[in-house]
């Protein structure tokens, strides 16, 4: 990772972007977020729930907010099942949404993303009785999160079209409950391109995870790099009153210089 390079890339580029720092991953990556000015989406799994140290987590926040930077939490997902329709899972999965809620005071996260978790090819047959499970468990949730002047995002993963989440937000709009738009999950496992997408769902947009892919797998490359249409997403940032947070996932360091470029090139009348 060179810290001069991204360290030259416009303040006001990286004070509009996040970047996915998983809480594991700090020791190796957090000086360097720190030096290079980054706002951190700090992603929280299951061991880190299980194994945290509030003390700890209360020194990696303050580090950033000492800074002046900006949080956003990426909650919990591994086999996690809101819509369940067995209710020990979803007891756990609430349980793990409880451990995520004891670090939003400490974090003051902008917002927390979580997978919304629809799949049609498991869920289908009962669909209308997931998605009334799904739609209580994150209102229970948002509620908790809203009381920590917090907002709840829900991320597409392996739905195939963009109704299969509005169908969610349109349950939770009184919660205030918003998207977090994959554009790399879109193109690999839905359909409809990212202009559909866009369409349907862009007034509850209020993230977008920005990465590629050539349409087999989720590789998590940089934008441009992969064979995703990112043409539509300036109608999506016209569109809304409040800017949505852009948010990169690269998953080696060597793409986030990059990333941080295409940003700067193709999306500054908007940052």
């Amino acid at each position: 990772m060179n810290l001069s390079e991204i360290s030259a890339i416009p303040e006001k580029i990286r004070a509009k972007v996040q970047v996915n720092l998983p809480f594991r991953m700090r020791d190796l990556y957090m000086e360097s977020f720190l030096a290079m000015g980054l706002n951190p989406e700090i992603g929280l799994d299951a061991v880190t729930l299980d194994s945290m140290d509030m003390q700890e987590i209360k020194a990696v926040a303050r580090a950033f907010q000492n800074r002046g930077r900006r949080i956003t939490l990426h909650g919990p997902f591994m086999d996690l099942s809101p819509g369940s329709p067995d209710p020990a899972i979803r007891r756990v999965s609430m349980e793990r949404m409880l451990q995520l809620l004891e670090v939003v005071p400490v974090c003051k996260p902008l917002s927390v993303v979580c997978h919304a978790g629809w799949e049609r090819r498991r869920y289908d047959w009962i669909q209308d009785e997931w998605y009334d499970r799904s739609a209580a468990f994150w209102k229970d949730t948002a509620v908790l999160l809203r009381k920590r002047q917090c907002r709840l995002l829900l991320e597409n993963v392996y739905e195939e079209s963009p109704q299969d989440l509005l169908r969610l937000l349109e349950y939770l709009r009184s919660e205030d409950v918003g998207a977090c738009l994959d554009t790399g999950h879109l193109f690999a496992f839905g359909s409809g391109g990212l202009t559909e997408w866009v369409r349907v769902l862009g007034s509850f947009v209020g993230e977008v995870h920005l990465h590629d892919n050539m349409g087999d797998k989720d590789s998590h490359l940089p934008p441009g790099q992969g064979r995703i249409d990112f043409s539509s997403l300036p109608a999506l940032f016209r569109q809304q009153s409040g800017f949505p947070v852009i948010t990169l996932e690269p998953h080696e360091s060597k793409d986030l210089l990059p990333s941080l470029e295409w940003v700067a090139r193709e999306l500054k009348d908007f940052v």
